[in-house]
């Protein structure tokens, strides 16, 4: 997958290998480019039994986030960002279904992070919010 600017330049490209989402031994990962052929970072899903979490990495392999899904039953699909050491949050990704008509939806996201956060980490935070509407809101994940 590919993200450009408004000029049609693409600035990210996404690459996720193919793998099923049923076992555990597969669990999924995310690599992000930008410009396109220099990687950036890595999202990497972690083995859990109930809760989705994610590790977001540099392009070092050197883990800068964790990312875990916050626990409500009706509430609206929401992960918070938190440092490695899970000590304070930096951030949340969001997302939510708005009812249009009788059989329309439309997906809402929000990303929140700090004004000052380095750009190559919010191009990652961006693509974090990119995989899950792949394995959450894909029918095909």
């Amino acid at each position: 997958m590919t993200i450009s600017d408004n000029l049609g330049c693409e600035v990210i490209r996404l690459i996720r290998p193919l793998r099923c989402w049923t076992t555990t031994c597969r669990l999924q990962s995310l690599e992000v480019q930008s410009p396109p052929g220099t990687t950036i970072g890595y999202v990497i899903q972690n083995w859990s039994l109930c809760r989705p979490t994610f590790t977001i990495q540099n392009e070092n392999n050197q883990d800068v986030f964790r990312v875990t899904r916050t626990m409500g039953l009706c509430s609206p699909l929401s992960f918070k960002v938190k440092t490695v050491e899970q000590r304070s949050e930096v951030g949340m990704i969001n997302m939510r279904f708005l009812r249009l008509g009788m059989c329309t939806y439309n997906k809402d996201y929000e990303i929140q992070f700090p004004l000052d956060l380095d750009v190559k980490l919010k191009a990652l935070l961006l693509s974090t919010g990119l995989l899950f509407d792949f394995l959450f809101y894909q029918r095909n994940g």
